[in-house]
């Protein structure tokens, strides 16, 4: 069972899906970019480490595969849709950690950052291990 999203983290990265960006990112249009260009090339959670201007980090992504969303909730892929609708129907009634995996995979953040930008959109291949 997930406690949070550390453990979802590092869920992930113990199989392997889970990218970390280490050099310092611009939250204003690097980051909205990089996440856009690895969706894109990759679909993989993503966590920039060293924001600039900020001691927290950036997570984004956690949902965007069966596969994310499925580790997240503690299910087999190839159930994910019947258990997906199931936890729907109860979701009042899930334990607090399900409730928290719930709502992870239904909150898409940065989905409205990227756009606008007068700068060049850089390539994740340069900030990639």
């Amino acid at each position: 069972m997930i406690e949070g999203l550390r453990d979802f983290l590092k869920r992930l990265e113990g199989r392997g899906e889970l990218i970390r960006i280490r050099k310092e990112v611009d939250p204003r249009f690097e980051v909205a970019a990089l996440i856009r260009d690895i969706q894109q090339r990759r679909n993989q959670p993503v966590l920039f480490e060293r924001v600039k201007g900020s001691t927290l980090p950036i997570v984004s992504n956690t949902c965007g595969s069966y596969a994310s969303v499925s580790a997240a909730l503690g299910v087999e892929p190839r159930d994910l849709s019947r258990i997906w609708a199931e936890r729907l129907t109860h979701a009042a009634a899930l334990p607090s950690a399900e409730a928290w995996a719930f709502a992870l995979c239904r909150t898409w953040c940065w989905r409205w950052m990227g756009r606008g930008s007068a700068s060049p959109r850089p390539s994740s291949e340069s900030f990639l291990p």
